[in-house]
């Protein structure tokens, strides 16, 4: 699990979209009627920069929720998400930088 974020489409629809690593292949789960179930999983499978239709597989309902997926955003009890679960976390705004290369 790398995110998970609300957006809102050029129509004015709200969207949930969560962006995960798949056989080390980033895709996205979307859930377009915003039910909290994820409808659509994308990922350009053969690696040609375009998705297509078959590229585009959908969910049975209920299969993947989006509180299970934001469950997944590993949060280490300070507040830190840690996307890789690498015991340090992905953003700190109060980093010591003098110590980085």
């Amino acid at each position: 699990m790398l995110a998970v974020e609300t957006v809102t489409d050029e129509s004015g629809n709200t969207i949930t979209v969560a962006t995960v690593e798949i056989e080390d292949e980033a895709a996205l789960l979307y859930d377009v009627d915003n039910n909290g179930e994820m409808d659509y999983v994308i990922q350009d499978i053969n690696c040609d920069n375009e998705i297509t239709d078959n590229e585009i597989i959908p969910l049975s309902d209920g299969q993947v929720e989006t509180s299970d997926l934001q469950q997944l955003m590993d949060n280490d009890g300070t507040g830190n998400y840690l996307a890789y679960n690498d015991d340090m976390p992905d953003y700190m705004n109060d980093a010591d930088i003098s110590t980085m290369a």
